[in-house]
């Protein structure tokens, strides 16, 4: 519905969701509620609500010891759009967390990746 621009859809949803989700105090699914609504803000441009709403995911997030895919896309999210406002060293912070997030969830899948320097044949 959101790539739809069905922004009222959008919301109505998440409203209903977030209840029925807050009745069984199911944190995660609150948590992804929530992303989805940063999105909403960003896509119809009310970037301080954005802002705000971010900051009450990362809270969330770190309250509640969530570090899944879902939050590292939301970083990532996060990260261009702080990386577009000219907040270069806010989106490298919240890049770094969420590739964090993705190595660790690599590692506890049995895949370890190392670090390679692509650039060591020649002077950069």
């Amino acid at each position: 519905m959101l790539s739809q621009n069905r922004i009222e859809d959008v919301t109505d949803s998440i409203a209903v969701t977030k209840l029925e989700s807050q009745s069984i105090r199911d944190q995660l699914f609150i948590r992804q509620l929530e992303e989805i609504d940063f999105m909403v803000l960003v896509k119809g441009g009310k970037i301080t609500e954005a802002m705000q709403k971010a900051n009450q995911i990362n809270t969330h997030a770190r309250k509640f010891h969530q570090s899944d895919i879902s939050y590292a896309e939301f970083l990532g999210n996060l990260s261009e759009l702080l990386y577009n406002l000219g907040k270069a060293e806010e989106a490298c912070e919240a890049v770094k967390e969420g590739r964090k997030i993705a190595w660790y969830r690599l590692r506890d899948q049995g895949i370890e990746i190392d670090q390679q320097n692509i650039n060591r044949a020649a002077d950069v």
